[in-house]
């Protein structure tokens, strides 16, 4: 027997919205997200859906170095903002 569905209060709705808006307004720079969070490149990778070797050329030096693009940067806005948000729905 499994738990009966619930039906989303208008809470939920919100927290949902939040969370599929698009944060092109708000993309975070790569050292402003390492300031907030201790995470491997390899973390990174996972957080911004994209190869080890991709992370590895942001830290890289000279001809090889690479920036984030901008959907890198939402993503990295993503998690901080989703962070907050699960923190919020489950502390209030």
């Amino acid at each position: 027997m499994g738990i009966a569905p619930q039906i989303p209060t208008q809470r939920h709705w919100d927290v949902l919205n939040s969370y599929l808006q698009p944060l092109k307004d708000y993309p975070m720079e790569l050292d402003e997200f390492l300031r907030h969070w201790d995470v491997s490149r390899e973390e990174l990778a996972f957080i911004c859906d994209c190869s080890l070797t991709t992370v590895n050329h942001w830290f890289s030096q000279g001809i090889d170095q690479r920036i984030p693009s901008e959907k890198h940067k939402q993503r990295l806005a993503l998690d901080i903002s989703k962070n907050y948000q699960s923190f919020a729905v489950t502390s209030s």
